[in-house]
């Protein structure tokens, strides 16, 4: 008589046993890569956690602790009062990041809107990802193929750049084309600047800060996401790393009159370099996830992004 309830008990002992034990799956992209993935072979992977840990609910913070007071007025301006501070907004779990961390050949950036981590892999580390209990999924960081746009033919020949100028509040010097292309200078002559927008301008980092036509920006805030570090000044400049970021930047900001004005030259500005020149593989979309998540927490309205 106590050899069906001994055996219903060891049947339900295996079945949890099975459960798990049953490794977290493979994202569909890893999923082709892994088979053929060598020994000593790494790859870009994103780790999705199943919660947040034990400081994982929205009730254990206050949005101010996690949020600047700007990024919360502007979710306040289009979003639901719900909506405005959410469990998305709580960090990665530190304990998991240590766990994850020792367990990989290198950790990229801990993804709080996805519950992920970033990390370089070899076929084994994923195994042994795969079985740690906290952990739902296991994907490669995007890989993603754009079809090129067809080319725009040459704009006609305008007036001539002092000509344009003339009209104007502005002394534009030879950006003055660019400006009145889209009206700006029409906006400058209403006194409007870009005060009070904070925009964050992502590239491959920023060589020449230093430069006359940055003289009046206020940068309020800058990192590296390719290199951890403060500074968006890449490790070697000489070489022209940076100086895209500069071209982008300088058009959207920069102002040195006679020479070259930006539209927004009186913004805030938020600097990240997310793009790695030394590599230029399509590997590098979390890099961008780690600087906008860290830009909105800091308030940005808007973003220019070169990939």
């Amino acid at each position: 008589m106590r050899t069906l309830p001994f055996l219903l008990l060891l049947f339900i002992s295996l079945v949890s046993f099975s459960r798990a034990e049953t490794p977290a799956p493979l994202g569909r992209l890893l999923a082709k890569k892994y088979q053929a993935m060598g020994n000593a072979e790494t790859a870009v992977v994103l780790v999705y956690l199943k919660d947040k840990g034990s400081r994982g609910r929205k009730e254990l913070y206050s949005a101010t602790e996690l949020l600047s007071s700007k990024s919360i007025a502007r979710r306040t301006r289009v979003l639901k009062h719900s909506e405005i501070f959410t469990e998305q907004d709580i960090p990665v779990d530190a304990s998991y990041i240590a766990e994850i961390s020792r367990n990989v050949t290198r950790t990229r950036h801990a993804l709080k809107w996805f519950n992920a981590l970033s990390a370089e892999a070899t076929k084994a580390q994923i195994d042994a990802l795969r079985r740690r209990p906290f952990v739902k999924e296991v994907e490669l960081v995007g890989r993603w193929r754009g079809t090129p746009e067809p080319e725009q033919p040459d704009l006609k020949t305008g007036p001539a750049p002092d000509e344009l100028s003339a009209a104007h509040l502005l002394d534009y010097g030879a950006s003055i084309t660019q400006n009145a292309q889209i009206d700006v200078p029409e906006v400058h002559d209403l006194g409007i600047f870009g005060e009070g927008v904070t925009i964050g301008v992502f590239d491959n980092g920023f060589r020449l800060l230093t430069h006359q036509s940055f003289d009046s920006m206020n940068i309020i805030a800058q990192y590296d996401f390719v290199d951890h570090k403060v500074s968006v000044v890449p490790n070697n400049p000489s070489t022209g790393f940076g100086s895209h970021g500069v071209n982008t930047l300088s058009t959207i900001g920069g102002y040195r009159p006679g020479q070259l004005i930006g539209p927004a030259f009186r913004a805030d500005y938020i600097l990240t370099r997310t793009e790695n020149d030394s590599s230029e593989t399509p590997v590098e979309e979390d890099n961008w996830v780690a600087a906008i998540e860290w830009a909105d927490s800091i308030g940005v309205d808007v973003t220019s992004t070169s990939l």
